[in-house]
């Protein structure tokens, strides 16, 4: 059920609403569909107070930003879009009371220190789920001239790889992806239980390299250095796609060889993850009591689109409309992006290093592969070929995964 609140009263004079909420997207946005009434006023003015409820539980609290007119000869709508409050604090500049970080430890106060310097104590809090610490690997990245609060503390999240999301209160909740949803994604040709209406598919490896090598060292920076003049350099391989294509960075500030490496792995799964984008659509906010939510474990069963595993939610849009209350959920490989999900122990992963995801080399080859791939074509190479000695980029493929509280054997991708 949707809930929609306009400065503390509830309205629900509108044709349609829609908004999403991600796990990488600092605010969440929304917007809102009225008719023009015949004196045209509107029902809603710019700067309104707006809070949305998605069965029961709170997701956006922020202001009317932007208005739309649209008009033909059987309606005058006009739709209004709105950003959660903490918008206020992403698109402020850095304040002065953070150029100085020393003692700075913890992530949280990173992000107390920037609401404080803007005057925002009494309206934004910071809520941490983690507890994330800078430490010499993972060292505090200082502000640049000129750049927003949310430019700035997305860099230092990456760095401690936690998420920077809001509570729907208007508060900053730092977290990591933790959790499985007890609901299956499922649409199987003839079944009772299909719960996807419908859904989308696009597989693009122009953005994806074989091999990543980034280059570093202690007394250059990228504007003066060349690569013969480096000596750390750290280097990650995606062995789906073909040697000939080669990616490469020189640093703009000093990294380890340790730091290059996790760099290049970083980057290597950001661009593998951006080359899936897979969407569906199902009727309801909830399923099995659980709101779709992203960052969250998820088993996907799509056999119209050779979709088949265990993803994690990336993107939830939510819409009402003339079709009723709907949500698509965009899911990705678990390690698209710089934040690793927490697993449960049912969910452990298969390891040859403690940290590397592998397919066995008795598995079969995943739908996915087998509807898209050439027939000469090996993918998902367990160990890179014997002229290399680097290895392969730590890569996440829901291959088989066993629930023993469903007994139930999921083949991915």
């Amino acid at each position: 059920m949707l809930e929609v609140r306009v400065n503390g009263k509830t309205f629900n004079r509108f044709k349609s609403a829609s908004g999403l909420f991600s796990d990488d997207t600092f605010a969440g946005e929304f917007d809102i569909t009225t008719s023009m009434q015949p004196n045209n006023n509107s029902f809603l003015k710019m700067g309104d107070f707006v809070e949305v409820f998605l069965d029961g539980i709170q997701k956006h609290s922020g202001f009317l930003e932007s208005v739309g007119d649209v008009e033909d000869r059987n309606s005058h709508d006009i739709k209004f879009i709105g950003r959660d409050s903490v918008g206020d604090l992403i698109d402020s500049s850095v304040p002065d009371n953070v150029k100085s970080l020393e003692g700075v430890e913890k992530f949280s106060a990173l992000v107390q220190l920037c609401i404080d310097g803007l005057g925002l104590t009494d309206t934004i809090k910071v809520i941490d789920q983690v507890g994330a610490t800078f430490g010499d690997s993972t060292k505090l990245k200082a502000a640049s001239t000129g750049q927003t609060c949310g430019a700035f503390l997305q860099d230092n999240a990456r760095i401690v790889q936690v998420f920077l999301n809001n509570d729907g209160k208007g508060n900053v909740l730092i977290r990591r992806p933790s959790g499985q949803l007890k609901t299956t994604l499922q649409l199987i040709p003839g079944a009772n239980n299909n719960n996807i209406k419908s859904s989308n598919l696009k597989i693009d490896w122009k953005q994806r390299f074989n091999r990543y090598t980034i280059y570093s060292n202690s007394s250059l920076s990228s504007d003066s250095a060349t690569v013969s003049d480096i000596n750390n350099k750290g280097e990650a391989f995606d062995n789906e796609i073909r040697k000939s294509r080669v990616w490469e960075k020189i640093s703009d500030k000093p990294m380890t060889a340790s730091q290059c490496k996790r760099a290049a792995e970083e980057e290597a799964n950001i661009r593998r993850g951006r080359s899936f984008d897979y969407n569906c659509t199902v009727a309801g906010y909830s399923a099995n009591g659980e709101l779709w939510e992203p960052g969250l474990l998820v088993p996907v069963k799509d056999d119209q689109k050779g979709i088949s595993g265990l993803f994690q939610t990336s993107t939830i849009r939510w819409s009402f409309d003339g079709g009723g209350e709907n949500v698509t959920i965009s899911i990705t490989y678990p390690d698209k992006g710089f934040v690793e999900p927490e697993l449960t122990p049912t969910l452990e992963k298969t390891t040859v290093d403690s940290s590397t995801y592998i397919k066995k080399e008795e598995d079969p080859e995943p739908d996915i592969f087998n509807n898209f791939a050439r027939a000469d074509q090996v993918p998902y190479t367990r160990k890179p070929p014997a002229t290399e000695i680097e290895t392969p980029v730590k890569q996440v493929e829901p291959d088989i995964i066993i629930d023993p509280r469903a007994n139930i054997e999921v083949t991915g991708l």
